[in-house]
């Protein structure tokens, strides 16, 4: 147990991460900074705390160069050499600004520079929090490489570390495409990468939690990492003045339930965080032209047996989403979409119709896109591009030309799950004096505005949410294109010899197709070229036995489960019976208490009455025995004063009126003394006059 707390309480610091190299420093990097946001607590500004969470990391730097000048490219270039980090100049000025309110550097007037001070820090974080078991995961992925037929050696990336760490940073700029024959294919291997390292992710998350919890950590590290380098600014938002979010089709139709379950969960609870935090959201006609045209042609490419792409067709291949409920949308998802509060902009697209001198070169940013996509070997279509450039010119009409660093005061932005569409558009107004790199940017993606949301609302970046972030990308990463499904499609029938909708209408096989189609997508990299050349026989085969290994673990659960419930069962039963008897003769002692109770207070109540009569026998005994001492010594004083009177008046021969005034005082001497001995004689004769009197006078 000792030994346990040891380990629990063990820290570590930024110096100790200099001992690794490569990917792994990035990683533990990555997760070091995540501890350390973790460790903050959330104020009204988060980018500025996020900021603070660098200093850490650049405390080595100072203390390294101290006494001499410190420049924001200096301290930008050795965050990116020792850990991989890629923060804007912009941001770092704010960063230095805060290492001279903690000491790190000096200003000089004199020469206006900062300058680096000598200065221990004392910042640690729990070794545990930053253990990433980072070799262990990297090796596990190249077996998994080896496996899936992945012979590129060296990766694209350089090392299988680096691959993930590419993968997990969600701005990573894919470089130009090159060719290489794999599987008998010609593919870019780089494509293959990403596409094998999220596979693994994905594996990891069903096979070993423990290694994807690690891996999350590395990720949220990577999202406070982008979250500093495109949020200039959060200030306080205002109901009287609410931001107004809009979003992309791709996010519509995820609140719409058309993308899986998954998505949908993810994107109605980002619904209802921006809701509450007084943001009003809308979408302009173009994109619910584009949810409707998309809708229209899935229905019709289903009924007329021809194949999809995109999120929509991956999540109707898993059964998550029925063609019949697509159907349903057609004509009402703008009754849908308002049901969770998300209404057309209408009246705002009209008003931004007015702000043409706002108006960006729509054309040269649909080229600028093009261009862009072709050197990282993306695919962006024509229509996509021309769309995407509509949106961004009304969000820039919409502004008016506020070039605000704050979200709170931007009054409109973009939401979209295309990453590439919102650093190329930043990157565009940037280049085109539009927009300033510290102006909060008109687009933003999905990921960025859930990190929003998550800081304001939770004060944090929950680790759950974060793993379903990482999830959603590695989903899009394996997501195979219409061309993909098609081939297929092709060699399962040849296999088969049936339809693909006929053969699945069987459940088993149904989940059987399911199987069959992860471990093609794993196998081919999610390329087309290569789904060409598998052998279906062979993955159907193996989706086969793995349906069968997976309904018999499932049928053992299902049994444990049974078994467990019976031993419950037994288990309540016999702690039910057990409480029943010993409620029962708790019953039964509480009975025989409650009669003993009774019986006790019944003989203490006859005691009590024996005793109180026998206190009134004794004092009426008593008063009678005092009233009669009374009235002999009363008679007494009456024989007294009658033979004192008799004998007065006899010897002093006195006159009648001495007499009388003899009577007068002997009477009132023995009232006197009656009265003393309580025996009121008057008493009685004065109340009735007093009655009388009162009678007379009340008329």
């Amino acid at each position: 147990m000792g030994d346990c707390r040891v380990d629990a309480e063990a820290k570590t610091t930024i110096d100790e991460l200099f001992e690794l190299k490569g990917a792994n420093r990035e990683a533990k990097a990555y997760a070091f900074l995540w501890a350390a946001f973790r460790r903050t607590e959330i104020s009204a500004n988060p980018v500025r705390d996020a900021l603070d969470c660098l200093i850490p990391f650049v405390a080595p730097y100072t203390n390294k160069i101290a006494g001499k000048q410190v420049t924001a490219q200096g301290i930008q270039t050795y965050l990116k050499q020792d850990f991989g980090f890629d923060i804007p100049q912009y941001a770092i000025d704010q960063l230095i600004k805060a290492l001279a309110q903690q000491g790190f550097v000096t200003y000089r007037q004199q020469v206006k520079a900062h300058f680096a001070v000598p200065h221990e820090s004392k910042f640690d974080v729990v070794k545990s929090e930053i253990e990433t078991e980072f070799d262990d995961i990297t090796a596990e992925l190249a077996a998994y490489a080896e496996t899936v037929g992945f012979t590129v050696k060296p990766p694209p990336s350089g090392t299988w570390g680096q691959a993930l760490i590419s993968f997990l940073r969600v701005r990573t700029d894919k470089g130009a495409a090159a060719i290489v024959k794999i599987k008998g294919a010609l593919i870019d291997p780089s494509s293959a990468e990403m596409a094998i390292v999220a596979a693994f992710i994905r594996k990891l998350n069903t096979d070993s939690p423990e290694h994807f919890e690690k891996i999350v950590h590395i990720f949220m590290g990577v999202l406070i990492e982008d979250f500093i380098s495109s949020i200039t600014e959060i200030g306080s938002l205002s109901l009287d003045k609410p931001v107004t979010v809009f979003y992309d089709t791709a996010v519509l139709l995820r609140q719409l339930g058309c993308s899986g379950k998954s998505l949908k969960v993810a994107t109605e609870e980002l619904t209802r965080y921006l809701q509450d935090l007084g943001m009003e959201i809308r979408y302009f006609s173009g994109n619910e032209a584009e949810v409707s045209n998309i809708l229209n042609t899935i229905v019709y490419v289903k009924d007329t047996g021809g194949e999809l792409e995109g999120e929509t067709a991956a999540a109707i291949a898993d059964g998550e989403v029925t063609t019949t409920s697509l159907r349903m949308l057609q004509n009402n998802f703008p009754e849908q979409l308002a049901r969770f509060n998300i209404f057309p902009a209408e009246k705002l697209e009209s008003n931004a119709a007015d702000a043409a001198r706002f108006q960006i070169d729509e054309a040269g940013f649909s080229t600028y896109l093009a261009t862009q996509a072709r050197k990282s070997g993306r695919l962006y279509n024509e229509k996509n591009r021309t769309n995407d450039s509509g949106f961004l010119a009304l969000i820039m009409r919409l502004r008016r030309g506020n070039r605000t660093r704050d979200l709170a005061d931007c009054g409109f932005v973009f939401v979209t799950p295309n990453t590439f569409l919102a650093y190329a558009s930043r990157r565009f107004l940037i280049e085109e004096r539009m927009l300033g790199y510290n102006n909060f940017p008109p687009i933003i993606s999905l990921g960025q505005m859930a990190t929003i949301a998550w800081l304001l609302k939770d004060q944090t970046i929950p680790p759950e949410k974060a793993g379903r972030e990482l999830l959603t990308n590695c989903f899009a990463a394996v997501r195979p294109d219409a061309e993909w499904f098609k081939y297929f499609r092709e060699g399962i029938e040849q296999v088969v010899s049936d339809s693909l909708e006929d053969y699945s209408s069987n459940g088993t096989n149904a989940l059987t197709i399911q199987a069959a189609r992860r471990i093609a997508q794993d196998e081919s990299f999610g390329s087309s070229a290569i789904v060409r050349q598998l052998n279906m026989a062979e993955i159907l085969s193996r989706a086969e036995a793995e349906q069968k290994r997976m309904t018999e673990q499932q049928e053992a659960r299902l049994a444990d489960d049974r078994r467990r419930a019976e031993e419950d069962k037994a288990s309540i039963v016999q702690r039910m019976e057990q409480t029943k008897a010993e409620e029962l003769e708790h019953a039964r002692l509480r009975e025989r208490n409650a009669v003993d109770v009774a019986v006790a207070e019944a003989k203490a109540e006859i005691r009590a009455q024996l005793a109180e009569e026998k206190k009134r026998t004794a004092r009426a005994l008593a008063y009678r025995v005092v009233t009669g001492l009374k009235i002999l010594l009363l008679l007494a004083l009456v024989w007294v004063v009658g033979d004192a009177f008799i004998l007065q008046n006899e010897e002093a021969h006195s006159s009648r009126t001495l007499w009388v005034l003899s009577g007068v005082l002997a009477v009132v001497t023995i009232l006197a003394f009656a009265d003393l001995f309580k025996l009121r004689f008057m008493e009685p004769f004065f109340d009735g006059l007093h009655r009388r009197l009162a009678h007379l006078f009340g008329g």
